[in-house]
Protein backbone atom coordinates (compact mmCIF):
# COMPACT_ATOMS: atom_id res chain seq x y z
CA UNK A 1 0.00 0.00 0.00
CA UNK A 2 1.19 3.21 -0.85
CA UNK A 3 1.07 6.41 1.65
CA UNK A 4 0.49 10.11 0.06
CA UNK A 5 3.05 12.45 2.30
CA UNK A 6 2.48 15.38 -0.25
CA UNK A 7 -0.15 18.04 0.04
CA UNK A 8 -3.21 19.03 -2.37
CA UNK A 9 -0.95 21.96 -2.42
CA UNK A 10 2.79 20.45 -3.01
CA UNK A 11 1.22 18.20 -5.84
CA UNK A 12 -0.72 21.14 -7.81
CA UNK A 13 1.48 24.34 -7.28
CA UNK A 14 4.30 23.11 -9.54
CA UNK A 15 1.95 23.18 -12.22
CA UNK A 16 0.78 26.42 -11.92
CA UNK A 17 2.55 29.19 -13.63
CA UNK A 18 3.30 32.33 -10.91
CA UNK A 19 0.54 35.39 -12.04
CA UNK A 20 3.54 37.61 -11.16
CA UNK A 21 5.13 35.82 -14.16
CA UNK A 22 2.33 36.89 -16.27
CA UNK A 23 3.07 40.01 -15.65
CA UNK A 24 6.25 41.69 -16.33
CA UNK A 25 7.32 44.62 -14.22
CA UNK A 26 6.99 47.27 -17.10
CA UNK A 27 3.47 46.45 -17.33
CA UNK A 28 2.55 47.54 -13.50
CA UNK A 29 5.08 50.54 -14.22
CA UNK A 30 3.08 51.52 -17.38
CA UNK A 31 -0.36 50.65 -14.99
CA UNK A 32 1.20 53.81 -12.48
CA UNK A 33 2.02 56.12 -15.10
CA UNK A 34 -1.54 55.80 -16.61
CA UNK A 35 -3.39 55.46 -13.69
CA UNK A 36 -1.62 58.98 -12.70
CA UNK A 37 -1.71 60.25 -16.30
CA UNK A 38 -5.55 60.57 -17.06
CA UNK A 39 -6.75 60.83 -13.67
CA UNK A 40 -8.21 64.24 -13.64
CA UNK A 41 -7.16 65.23 -10.36
CA UNK A 42 -3.94 64.55 -10.86
CA UNK A 43 -3.71 66.62 -14.10
CA UNK A 44 -4.87 69.57 -12.17
CA UNK A 45 -2.84 68.96 -9.33
CA UNK A 46 0.03 68.10 -11.23
CA UNK A 47 0.04 70.93 -14.11
CA UNK A 48 -0.35 68.03 -16.72
CA UNK A 49 -1.17 70.17 -19.94
CA UNK A 50 -3.68 69.04 -22.58
CA UNK A 51 -1.34 69.82 -25.46
CA UNK A 52 1.93 68.20 -23.67
CA UNK A 53 2.70 64.39 -23.78
CA UNK A 54 4.24 65.19 -20.05
CA UNK A 55 2.76 62.51 -17.58
CA UNK A 56 4.58 64.93 -14.36
CA UNK A 57 5.18 60.97 -13.17
CA UNK A 58 8.87 59.41 -14.30
CA UNK A 59 10.70 56.84 -13.41
CA UNK A 60 13.11 57.14 -10.49
CA UNK A 61 15.07 60.33 -11.48
CA UNK A 62 14.25 62.72 -14.34
CA UNK A 63 16.74 65.28 -14.50
CA UNK A 64 14.42 67.27 -16.76
CA UNK A 65 11.40 67.84 -14.50
CA UNK A 66 10.44 71.00 -13.58
CA UNK A 67 8.12 72.72 -10.94
CA UNK A 68 6.72 76.10 -11.52
CA UNK A 69 4.09 77.90 -10.58
CA UNK A 70 1.86 76.25 -13.41
CA UNK A 71 3.17 72.50 -12.82
CA UNK A 72 3.73 73.17 -9.15
CA UNK A 73 4.60 69.32 -8.21
CA UNK A 74 5.55 66.06 -10.33
CA UNK A 75 6.23 61.99 -8.86
CA UNK A 76 8.73 59.73 -9.68
CA UNK A 77 8.02 56.00 -9.26
CA UNK A 78 10.91 53.12 -8.25
CA UNK A 79 10.64 49.59 -7.82
CA UNK A 80 11.84 48.89 -4.54
CA UNK A 81 11.12 45.28 -4.06
CA UNK A 82 9.73 41.99 -5.52
CA UNK A 83 8.91 38.62 -3.30
CA UNK A 84 11.29 35.96 -2.96
CA UNK A 85 10.57 33.65 -6.30
CA UNK A 86 8.69 31.07 -4.48
CA UNK A 87 6.00 33.34 -3.68
CA UNK A 88 3.03 32.22 -6.05
CA UNK A 89 1.49 35.95 -6.02
CA UNK A 90 4.52 38.19 -6.12
CA UNK A 91 3.18 41.73 -4.85
CA UNK A 92 5.90 43.84 -5.99
CA UNK A 93 6.19 46.76 -4.15
CA UNK A 94 6.84 50.68 -5.14
CA UNK A 95 7.58 53.81 -3.70
CA UNK A 96 6.15 56.94 -5.31
CA UNK A 97 7.95 59.99 -4.19
CA UNK A 98 5.88 63.04 -4.77
CA UNK A 99 7.63 66.56 -5.43
CA UNK A 100 6.73 69.90 -4.97
CA UNK A 101 6.94 74.06 -4.55
CA UNK A 102 5.80 73.80 -0.63
CA UNK A 103 3.54 71.24 1.49
CA UNK A 104 0.43 72.63 0.51
CA UNK A 105 1.16 71.58 -3.35
CA UNK A 106 2.08 68.47 -2.15
CA UNK A 107 -0.42 67.10 0.54
CA UNK A 108 -3.60 67.02 -2.09
CA UNK A 109 -1.34 64.77 -4.45
CA UNK A 110 -0.59 62.09 -1.82
CA UNK A 111 -4.53 62.60 -0.54
CA UNK A 112 -5.10 61.46 -4.02
CA UNK A 113 -2.71 58.84 -4.18
CA UNK A 114 -4.41 57.08 -1.14
CA UNK A 115 -7.75 57.34 -3.46
CA UNK A 116 -6.45 55.72 -6.48
CA UNK A 117 -3.94 52.76 -5.16
CA UNK A 118 -5.04 51.91 -1.74
CA UNK A 119 -7.72 49.20 -1.43
CA UNK A 120 -8.19 49.30 -5.09
CA UNK A 121 -8.41 46.75 -7.73
CA UNK A 122 -7.03 48.12 -10.96
CA UNK A 123 -6.53 46.77 -14.21
CA UNK A 124 -3.00 46.70 -16.52
CA UNK A 125 -3.34 47.64 -20.21
CA UNK A 126 -3.07 43.79 -21.00
CA UNK A 127 -5.72 43.13 -18.28
CA UNK A 128 -4.14 41.25 -15.43
CA UNK A 129 -6.36 42.81 -12.53
CA UNK A 130 -3.96 43.75 -9.72
CA UNK A 131 -4.65 44.86 -5.97
CA UNK A 132 -3.18 47.76 -4.75
CA UNK A 133 -3.00 48.46 -0.90
CA UNK A 134 -0.77 51.95 0.42
CA UNK A 135 2.22 50.12 2.49
CA UNK A 136 3.08 53.30 3.96
CA UNK A 137 3.45 56.97 4.07
CA UNK A 138 6.27 59.29 5.05
CA UNK A 139 8.17 62.45 4.57
CA UNK A 140 10.93 62.52 2.09
CA UNK A 141 13.99 63.14 3.90
CA UNK A 142 16.93 64.56 1.39
CA UNK A 143 19.19 67.69 1.44
CA UNK A 144 18.00 70.11 -1.22
CA UNK A 145 15.14 71.97 0.85
CA UNK A 146 14.44 73.76 -2.67
CA UNK A 147 11.55 70.62 -2.38
CA UNK A 148 9.05 69.40 -0.50
CA UNK A 149 8.52 65.70 -1.12
CA UNK A 150 6.19 62.70 0.38
CA UNK A 151 6.55 58.81 -0.43
CA UNK A 152 3.50 57.02 -0.62
CA UNK A 153 4.61 53.33 -0.89
CA UNK A 154 2.60 50.82 -3.00
CA UNK A 155 1.86 47.35 -3.25
CA UNK A 156 0.29 45.84 -6.56
CA UNK A 157 -0.41 41.97 -5.22
CA UNK A 158 -2.15 39.61 -7.89
CA UNK A 159 -4.42 38.02 -5.00
CA UNK A 160 -6.50 39.81 -2.29
CA UNK A 161 -5.95 37.19 0.05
Amino acid sequence: MHTETSTVTEHVTPGLAPARLLTPAITLKRLLVSTVKYDPDCRRLLGIRNNADDPRIYAYYSPTATVDAERPVYITYAQTGFPERYAATGDPVFNLAIWGLSWEAVEPVRERMLALFDAKLLVTQTGRKVFGIVLLQHDNYQENTKFASVVVQVRLGFSQV
